[in-house]
């Protein structure tokens, strides 16, 4: 075997893949994108939900705003309650305020004979089907029947 050619093979490969190694480096340097680390930060207290109930875009969007100054009240994350309050308000630096609790209120009599038709059946691609026993979608027992009537 000739040992002078695999070394020669061997110290081509080392000086490319330092030379790369080099380019790469210098590459993530100048392309590199810098990192609010206060929004890093506010954006781990936050339980991720993307809600948007703060009234942000999400959780990302609520934590750039809080790093920013762009909004100053800690307690507007509802899925995180009172601690994700908490630990934002010491990450800011400010005092914590209580998290009020909001419950969804659903606005639904139960079936759709109670509820107010605003176009006509032709004009509605996605209709709901009746039963094929004829009754309507809602399922009330015969003495709650006058309700959804």
């Amino acid at each position: 075997m000739d040992f002078k050619l695999i070394l020669t093979a061997v110290i081509i490969l080392s000086v490319t893949g330092a030379a790369a190694a080099l380019i790469l480096a210098i590459a993530s340097k100048i392309f590199s994108v810098p990192v609010d680390e206060k929004a890093a930060a506010i954006r781990e207290c936050l339980p991720g939900a993307n809600c948007g109930a703060c009234g942000f875009s999400g959780c990302d969007g609520y934590a750039a705003a809080l790093s920013s100054g762009e909004a100053t009240d800690a307690a507007l994350c509802n899925p995180g309650g009172n601690d994700a309050a908490k630990a934002i308000s010491e990450i800011l630096g400010i005092e914590a305020s209580s998290v009020k609790p909001v419950a969804a209120t659903v606005l639904c009599r139960g079936c759709d004979s109670a509820a107010v038709q605003k176009l006509s059946a032709e004009r509605i691609l996605y209709r709901i089907q009746k039963r094929t026993d004829g009754t309507a979608p809602c399922a009330r027992q015969e003495n709650e029947a006058s309700a959804c009537r």
